[in-house]
């Protein structure tokens, strides 16, 4: 059998040059003398050995010990004796290591080991074994033998690492990769399929699979649940890796990983009670302590300092909180009428950044009565209505009264005022139900008129009073009666449908009486039908009628007060009866109900009547859209009763009931046939209505309704709700999850319908992934609306071989997810102190310097702290300053508060300074005007003014709070951006440190500055222009 193996049989020259070492080239071809060849008898040509296959596998384990047979080669030489007997040798291939750890036997050509072999060092080994004859020339033959060494598991697994540490925050969500392991082992894959578990004591391995796992694959360690810190700080795993070898067996080794457990804010304030409840007068004196509530928290430092505040139940001020320690005092009066009740709910909020509270702290203080409140009606005046056979104690009317008081002052009694002695109606004092105590005639009287009067049991009593009306209703005791008791009348029998027959009118002498009417009786087979109309009873006629069949009709009608229902006309054949007799009752609404009943009788005259009739009560016919006009869609049929003419039928559309004059009927025969191509996207289907009609005179016709379905064809594209649009995508959305879903139309139905979806421009590098089938679209990356606001991407929608394409704009919804942005900031305020009351500066003069990155937020201002006297006046959604009226003085001052800026969810804090300088006409005689280049007043505020004091500081050798700025204005005069800056200076403290010194005067100010202008505009950062004029 040949072999397969990876060599071929070796290319052998026709003639062989063999060069022994440091000999000189031999020809293999032998020289024969003339004279040997005559003497010598002619021998037979020597013959190449041969191998049966051109190469050789062997497969040899790893480790074994040397000697270990590896194959036995055999060549075969068709030569006899001497010439056939063959020798084996071997050389190495490919690598020369092979030639020290392989042998062959030059006899057998048994190939063994010379040594131990190890897959690790080199995996397979190429041989090459030549055969060689002892005939003259010796000739030889070569092979090829691919030794592979089997593995062993004789390697343990390796870590990277000797230990792992690594941080987690407490509370990140489920699955959340944590540290990722990696080991390695040198054997094979079979004998290196590495998995990963935990291992230790058992209590360990418990304590990390509650909230770790590992993946066995990969060595991912990642969350399994929640890490808590105040639960578990630290842990320390214990992580075996095994490579799941068979031969002789696994591996394995371990190694700790510490994982320290980081803190967050993450417990919120937990009270000490569930409710605090207090008991207090309502004559309390205010800022009186009431109550005192306690919480704690279960976190350190900051985070577990709690402060109180109240956040609902005190919108009227009466109660205040202090909020390091929680107690509650009155600071308003307290009103038990108005509210008995406060009910306060308390918010704990720790120092965390974010910070965290509990919303759940309630206190309630319940307020003692004093009685002050007279009793109040519920409703006044009261008004009623009774029926005139109300049965003694009757409940009527329930009289109801309020008393704003509590206890003994509430309990009311109450007593009927202004009733004659026949007045039939007493009243419960205790509950105050009016119920009747005689008997009532509504005829005689309707309306009956009386006070009634609630007092309390307080000390002196309280009274109210209210009036009561009593409206005695009627009951039904008069039963209808017909005007007539009998009504003859004759009929044509071609009559229309809807002809009246009679009018019949009902008298009910009770009050607002309702008559309806119905025949009950006599109608055989619902020939008439009657309605009430403005209290009479109109017969119609129904169904058509027929002489030969019915002459005689007499009908039996009901008056009665209940409604009309609709009737069912069943198509009847009119020759069974010629006279109907109608009864007509006529009832009242009354309880209990009476009713009255009269006669009508009907004659029916002999008409022509019968119209066609269709074999089936609806036809359904199928067509493709793609149908050629006059295609053939179904066939209808329609009989007769009548002979001659009036049975002869004919077919057609009428009032435009042939789906808009796409289909047409052939008129003797019933087909019906498309006029011109279909369209299944514009009409799915078609109700169509055929007439059947016979020659009569006059004709009569039947209808039918016919459904025709167009069957679909792919003939249209996908449509994408526009060329161009946009869809909205929250930021922050989680890599791998559907962000949106883009879908298009195919008018088609069934598989011709069916769109694939796809990503065709944009999409490089692949930041989105679409779903072929349903559109959904995937983000692949985090998307950042701060980073990038809109993608771009050309979408395909496929109805093979149909196509159409969208751009689509992807726009980012921003999230809150950024904290705003408040740098510590200063406010000068120039105070020119004036004898003008109008002068302090009343509007708005500027606002708090924050923005947020997110656009979508909404900030909200406050002051922290340091702003208690109310300096500033902040508009706490507009970030709007203003100054309070108690600057208006003379007095400098510098105050530092502490201002918040939140968007709902985060917070920042910084350092506001307001700064007073008080501005006098010695300062103002005492100034420089500085003019300065390519500067406006925003920015030289902010950062410059710093660099601008510190530079004239510099060049006067004066303290830097010593300069005041008090006008900053821009030139308006000149072209270009020019700033007017007007300053003062106080000239230097004497050594002995006391008070200022006199002002710099004008002239001394320009002329330091002049000298030293190149200084000032080095250390200030600003281009200083030649001096003008004093400008105030």
């Amino acid at each position: 059998m040949r072999s397969r193996g990876p060599f071929r049989r070796p290319f052998l020259p026709r003639r062989q040059v063999l060069r022994p070492p440091g000999g000189p080239v031999l020809s293999t071809v032998r020289r024969t003398h003339p004279a040997a060849n005559q003497a010598r008898p002619r021998r037979a040509a020597n013959r190449h050995p041969q191998f049966p296959q051109y190469n050789y596998q062997a497969l040899v384990p790893e480790n074994e010990a040397a000697g270990t047979a590896v194959l036995r080669v055999v060549a075969q030489d068709p030569d006899a004796g001497e010439a056939g007997r063959l020798v084996y040798s071997l050389a190495a291939l490919m690598n020369s290591r092979s030639q020290e750890l392989f042998s062959i036997d030059p006899l057998s050509g048994l190939i063994r080991t010379e040594a131990a072999l190890d897959r690790e060092s080199m995996e397979r080994h190429y041989l090459r074994v030549t055969a060689q004859d002892h005939g003259s020339p010796r000739l030889s033959a070569t092979t090829m033998v691919a030794v592979t060494v089997a593995d062993r598991n004789d390697h343990a697994p390796v870590f990277e690492q000797a230990q792992y540490r690594e941080t987690l925050r407490e509370n990140v969500e489920e699955g959340y990769p944590i540290l990722q392991l990696r080991a390695t082992d040198g054997d094979a894959p079979p004998n290196a399929n590495l998995r990963y578990r935990f291992v230790g004591p058992p209590a360990a391995r418990a304590a990390a699979a509650a909230a770790f796992e590992i993946d066995p694959r990969s060595g991912l360690i990642s969350t399994s649940g929640r890490v808590d810190r105040e639960h578990m700080e630290s842990y320390e795993l214990v992580v075996e890796a095994s490579d799941q070898g068979q031969e002789p067996g696994p591996r394995s080794a371990t190694v700790r990983v510490h994982i320290t457990v980081l803190d967050e804010n993450d417990n919120a304030p937990q009270f000490s009670e569930k409710r605090y409840v207090a008991q207090v007068r309502e004559d309390v004196r205010p800022h009186t302590v009431v109550l005192c509530v306690t919480a704690t928290d279960r976190d350190r430092d900051a985070n577990g300092l709690v402060h109180y505040n109240i956040i609902s139940g005190n919108s009227r001020g009466h109660f205040a909180i202090d909020s390091l320690t929680g107690e509650i005092q009155v600071v308003a009066p307290l009103d038990f009428e108005a509210e008995r009740e406060h009910a306060l709910r308390i918010r704990a909020q720790d120092a965390g950044r974010p910070p965290l509270s509990n919303n759940t702290g309630l206190a309630s203080i319940q307020v003692v009565d004093i009685n002050d409140h007279a009793p109040i009606f519920v409703s006044t005046p009261f008004q009623v209505s009774v029926l005139e056979n109300a049965p003694l104690g009757h409940s009527v009317i329930h009289i109801q009264a309020v008393d704003a008081d509590h206890g003994e002052n509430a309990r009311l009694e109450y007593s009927l005022t202004g009733v004659a002695p026949d007045t039939p109606f007493v009243i419960n004092s205790a509950t105050g139900w009016v119920s009747v105590s005689g008997s009532l005639d509504r005829e005689s009287v309707e309306h009956y008129f009386f006070g009634v009067e609630a007092r309390d049991h307080g000390t002196p009593p309280l009274s109210a009073s209210a009036s009561v009306t009593v409206t005695v209703l009627d009951v039904n005791d008069n039963r209808p009666e017909f005007t007539m008791k009998e009504y003859h009348l004759r009929l044509n029998e071609d009559a229309a449908v809807g002809t009246t027959v009679v009018s019949v009118t009902a008298v009910d002498r009770d009050a607002n009486s309702a008559i309806s009417y119905q025949i009950t009786g006599g109608n055989t087979r619902n020939r008439f039908a009657i309605s009430t109309q403005g209290g009479v009873g109109l017969v119609t006629l129904a169904l058509p009628l027929d002489y030969k069949q019915e002459r005689y009709f007499k009908l039996v009608l009901t008056a009665s007060d209940r409604a009309l229902h609709d009737h069912c006309y069943v198509p009847l054949d009119y020759e069974d009866q010629v006279t109907y007799t109608l009864a007509i009752t006529a009832r009242d609404n009354g309880i209990p109900q009476k009713a009255d009943t009269t006669y009508v009788e009907v004659m029916v005259n002999d008409v022509n009547d019968n119209a066609p009739q269709f074999v089936a009560s609806h036809y359904t016919g199928l067509v493709s859209e793609d149908a050629p006009p006059f295609t053939s869609v179904l066939q209808i049929s329609a009989t007769d009763q009548d002979a001659h003419a009036n049975g002869r039928v004919q077919y057609t559309f009428q009032n435009g009931e042939d789906g808009d004059g796409d289909f047409t009927i052939e008129p003797t025969s019933g087909i019906v046939r498309t006029v011109r191509r279909l369209d299944r996207e514009a009409v799915p289907v078609y109700e169509l209505t055929a007439f059947a009609v016979d020659r009569g005179v006059p004709p009569l016709k039947t209808p039918v309704s016919i459904q025709v379905t167009v069957q679909d064809v792919n003939d249209n594209a996908p449509v994408f709700p526009a060329e161009e649009f946009e869809v909205r995508v929250k930021e922050n959305s989680i890599v791998g999850s559907v962000v949106a879903q883009i879908t298009a139309i195919d008018p088609d139905e069934g598989p011709n319908a069916q769109v694939m979806y796809q990503i065709v421009e944009g999409n490089i590098p692949e930041l989105f992934q679409m779903d072929i089938f349903s559109g959904e679209l995937t983000a692949l990356i985090d998307l950042d609306y701060e980073a990038r606001q809109e993608y771009v991407i050309v979408v395909q929608a496929t109805s093979a071989p149909l196509v159409s394409r969208a751009t689509v704009h992807i726009c980012l919804v921003d999230q809150n997810d950024n904290s705003p942005v408040l740098n510590n900031f200063q406010i000068l305020f120039n105070n020119y102190v004036s004898n003008r009351s109008d002068t302090f500066p009343s509007g708005a003069i500027g606002r708090i310097p924050a923005y947020d990155p997110d656009v979508s937020d909404n900030l909200f201002y406050s002051f922290e702290r340091g702003n208690e006297l109310q300096l500033l006046v902040v508009n706490q959604t507009s970030g709007e300053l203003r100054l309070s009226r108690k600057l208006d003085n003379n007095r400098p001052l510098v105050a530092s508060m502490l201002v918040t800026v939140t968007d709902g969810l985060h917070s920042v804090t910084a350092q506001c300074v307001l700064r007073v300088v008080i501005i006098t006409e010695e300062l103002l005689a005492n100034s420089l005007t500085v003019r300065l280049e390519n500067m406006w007043q925003e920015r030289f505020l902010s950062p410059l003014l710093g660099h601008f004091l510190e530079g004239v500081a510099a060049v006067l050798a004066t303290p830097a709070e010593d300069v005041f700025i008090f006008n900053i204005q821009n030139d308006t005069d000149v072209g270009g951006a020019v700033l007017n800056v007007s300053f003062s200076a106080l000239a230097p403290r004497g050594a002995g440190g006391g008070a200022a010194g006199p002002w710099f005067s004008s002239e001394e100010l320009q002329e330091q500055l002049y000298v030293r202008r190149a200084t000032l505009a080095a250390r200030a950062l600003l281009d200083v222009l030649p001096f003008d004029d004093n400008v105030c």
